[in-house]
């Protein structure tokens, strides 16, 4: 018999007293009173009366009291002896939690229905279980917080018919369900997995068509100009003069692409662009995981805007690039490249002390340093990093 309820959960049953003193409970007539000072622990109690028949007796007043802390559970009835029932427990995880690198993580198991009209996952209980901390949880499935385009919940899709949630107008059920996302570190795989950040981009390859696997190999006044992929921004983060920097980069010896990826841009083809080229240069974005399609041996160049967000930069980024087989370079702007430079006196907070805004909250930094932001290089500062790029193309 399994016993798990909520602290002091009352049921009504009946015992029946066996030839062999093995109590059984059948019937409707007596009143149990379960007492539990547990939590997190499920009780797991044995009945050893696998092989007894059960005969019914008269009706008597039970009462069972149970501790977690104990290792068995004692029943006491004024008329009979029994003997102490062994306990096993077991510890059970929440249904949903904060993983370390801070998502959102749910896996569910049992009878589910996902109601897409409120957003709602409802987990259904066919038998009673000890009470976890919180019964009830708002995820939101991506791995960063503060994302306000994204809803507060999701189904993930398995081999059965998709479902287009968000336009869903009835109740879906489901054995088993797992709603929000679960990842290792950005754009780098868990080394414990067989699967590795190579591999994926091996996979890419052969997904997408791509025909390259090597960056060129550069030797100046020789052979095929390095090609210089400069990622574009047309709405935050904005390149402002990246018609100078691209004749300042061709003047070095490159060819050059401006592109940008858009919703609408068809990935296969915009893949082979990026494959095609030696070096992907561009400010701090989603734009630069685009590094993914890069050959071996490629480089990115990242440009690091005003705020603060340098850690950030080489987490998304720098560190991933090392897996990849990809060199990284980094051209962190300062206060005369920024547009905000111009926007604040140079006194002010915005630019002398960005962890101000750094302690009010992400929202904060997001809005002030990633939003409203935008980057004029200094191309005679951005001529050496470009340099360093095609020094590394050498070898």
């Amino acid at each position: 018999m399994r016993v798990a309820s909520k602290t002091d959960a009352y049921y009504r049953l009946q015992p029946t007293r066996m030839a062999n003193s093995v109590l059984v409970v059948f019937g409707d007539a007596v009143n149990l009173k379960l007492s539990i000072h547990a939590v997190e622990d499920m009780l797991l109690m044995d009945d050893t009366s696998h092989n007894s028949m059960p005969t019914v007796g008269s009706a008597a007043n039970l009462q069972m009291s149970i501790n977690a802390a104990q290792n068995t559970l004692k029943l006491n009835d004024a008329n009979a002896t029994s003997q102490p029932i062994a306990i096993k427990t077991q510890k059970t995880e929440p249904l949903c939690r904060i993983l370390e690198a801070g998502a959102d993580y749910c896996e569910i198991e049992g009878d589910i229905r996902v109601d897409a009209n409120t957003s709602t996952v409802f987990v259904l209980r066919r038998r009673p279980t000890i009470s976890e901390p919180m019964n009830s949880w708002t995820i939101q499935p991506y791995p960063r917080k503060g994302i306000s385009h994204v809803k507060n919940w999701t189904v993930t899709l398995s081999k059965h018919k998709l479902v287009d949630i968000d336009r869903e107008k009835q109740v879906h059920c489901y054995d088993k369900l797992i709603a929000g996302l679960q990842f290792y570190k950005e754009l780098i795989i868990n080394p414990s997995s067989e699967i590795s950040m190579y591999k994926f981009r091996q996979f890419l390859r052969q997904a997408y068509s791509l025909e390259r696997t090597k960056a060129i190999k550069w030797t100046k006044g020789h052979g095929t100009k390095p090609r210089l992929m400069i990622v574009s921004r047309k709405r935050t983060r904005i390149l402002l003069n990246d018609v100078e920097v691209s004749r300042v980069a061709r003047k070095l010896g490159y060819e050059v692409v401006l592109a940008e990826a858009e919703m609408s841009t068809n990935l296969t083809r915009f893949a082979q662009i990026v494959n095609s080229c030696d070096v992907l240069m561009g400010i701090h974005g989603a734009g630069l995981t685009n590094m993914v399609f890069l050959p071996d041996n490629a480089v990115l160049i990242q440009v690091v805007p005003l705020g603060g967000i340098d850690g950030f930069a080489r987490l998304d980024f720098e560190n991933p690039a090392a897996g990849m087989n990809i060199r990284y370079l980094e051209y962190k702007i300062k206060t005369k490249e920024s547009s905000l430079g111009t926007e604040y006196p140079i006194d002010h907070p915005v630019l002398k002390d960005p962890l101000y805004f750094h302690r009010k909250g992400w929202g904060e930094v997001r809005s002030i340093y990633l939003d409203n932001q935008n980057v004029t290089i200094d191309v005679h500062r951005f001529k050496g990093t470009l340099a360093k790029a095609l020094k590394l193309l050498r070898h």
